[in-house]
């Protein structure tokens, strides 16, 4: 008897804990809506700093590398190795762009959501709804940059600057194709393992402690990153 008590006493918590998570936001109590704005804010914080350090520091990384084997080609033009400096330099200016005009969602989200107004009960669950979706596609802009798409891309670029290098060139030939193959490859493959994931994790905690507030079913979502000297778009119907 006591046991049956026992088991029916969980399964009524249960059943209340799973109630309150999936709770909409309008039906939350203020305090509530509060109290996850602050758990968002403070887990985008956490990772904001890094973020940048990762964005901006691979963005100079691509530049000046550019710049600098742009110098090199330029300077050396009569030189057997010019085409290996020209092609790095492509794929590093590339690779700067893609950087720019695909910016790291983590590095932004925190100062987007803390723009957002909560001066009163409505526009704080308004904001509870946009911070979900900030903390949702900063841990999916991370998830796509540490895929296998990103590595596929990377290998892809490389391949195709290595194939130019044995192939298109009088004075470079396979070996210097494959050289440069790893190279390029080995680069690409350390901006992909230094991405930060803070913002993953800080999803998949919310998500175990709170279901998030339902969103609208019939939109299309578009999620983009950078990869090395390319980028790479997901379309979610």
């Amino acid at each position: 008897m006591t046991r049956q008590l026992v088991e029916i006493a969980a399964a009524a918590a249960l059943a209340v804990i799973l109630a309150a998570g999936t709770c909409r936001a309008d039906e939350l109590g203020d305090a509530e809506v509060s109290a996850r704005i602050a758990r968002i804010e403070a887990g985008l914080d956490h990772g904001k700093a890094l973020a940048n350090v990762w964005w901006i520091g691979w963005i100079g990384i691509q530049a000046g590398s550019a710049a600098a084997f742009g110098a090199l080609a330029i300077a050396d033009r009569e030189s057997p190795g010019m085409p290996v400096n020209a092609v790095n330099a492509g794929v590093s200016a590339i690779g700067a762009t893609m950087l720019l005009v695909l910016p790291f969602v983590p590095s932004y989200a925190p100062h987007r959501l803390r723009d957002l107004p909560e001066d009163t009960p409505e526009a704080r669950r308004a904001k509870l709804a946009a911070a979900e979706e900030w903390l949702r596609r900063s841990a999916e802009s991370e998830e796509l940059g540490r895929g296998w798409i990103a590595h596929a891309l990377n290998f892809g670029v490389a391949a195709a600057a290595g194939l130019l290098l044995a192939f298109a060139f009088e004075t470079t030939d396979w070996k210097d194709g494959l050289y440069n193959f790893g190279f390029l490859f080995a680069v690409g493959e350390l901006q992909v393992a230094t991405q930060p994931t803070r913002s993953i994790r800080a999803w998949k905690a919310y998500r175990r402690l709170y279901a998030p507030v339902p969103r609208a079913e019939d939109r299309v979502e578009i999620a983009a990153f950078a990869a090395p000297g390319a980028a790479a778009v997901s379309i979610r119907f």
